[in-house]
């Protein structure tokens, strides 16, 4: 009776644990995107990879190619448009801020530091697509994707960091608006 108990709490306990897992792996990165200055320059529709600098930027490169050429971008030699594309790695423990835009003295968290996920704490991965105007060397674009996962960067997961960053097209995003301090 007792061993019998333990299996079947056993059993229950092993599911719970594969539906955690499950649903943080399956849920959607969180995406930011936004023009610079005055974004995309109108009839811009060619594009170069920049050399990526990171392991990550190397693995993403063929998926950001392929989601440009998605969005009606084409590939060119002479482009009119310069694409850089990285990624970082952090400990889920480690929160991000940045200074108040009405109020420098007073932080504004971007995100919180967490609590421990799947006793290491997790990892947040982080993908960042960047677009420059050739002609002017002036960023004109970036978008990033963003993922609480228990491992690190793979192909995978890479392909929808990069799918999440560049779901909206660089040219229709539109700025966002000013703090009202």
């Amino acid at each position: 009776m007792i061993a019998e108990r333990t299996a079947r709490l056993k059993a229950v306990v092993a599911s719970g644990i594969a539906s955690v897992l499950m649903a943080g792996c399956a849920g959607n990165p969180g995406v930011s995107a936004m023009p610079i200055g005055r974004g995309v320059p109108e009839g811009a529709a060619t594009f170069a990879l920049a050399e990526p600098l990171d392991n990550v930027g190397r693995i993403a490169a063929p998926h950001v190619e392929r989601k440009l050429r998605e969005l009606g971008f084409e590939p060119s030699a002479n482009p009119d448009l310069l694409v850089q594309v990285g990624g970082a790695e952090r400990s889920r423990a480690v929160g991000a801020y940045i200074a108040d835009p009405c109020d420098a003295a007073t932080p504004a968290w971007v995100e919180q530091r967490g609590k421990g996920w799947l006793l290491g704490g997790g990892r947040v991965l982080t993908l960042t697509v960047r677009i420059i105007d050739a002609g002017t060397g002036a960023p004109v674009y970036q978008a990033s994707s963003q993922r609480r996962m228990a491992g690190g960067f793979n192909d995978a997961r890479i392909e929808r960091l990069v799918d999440a960053a560049l779901s909206l097209n660089p040219k229709e995003v539109a700025a966002p608006a000013s703090p009202s301090c």
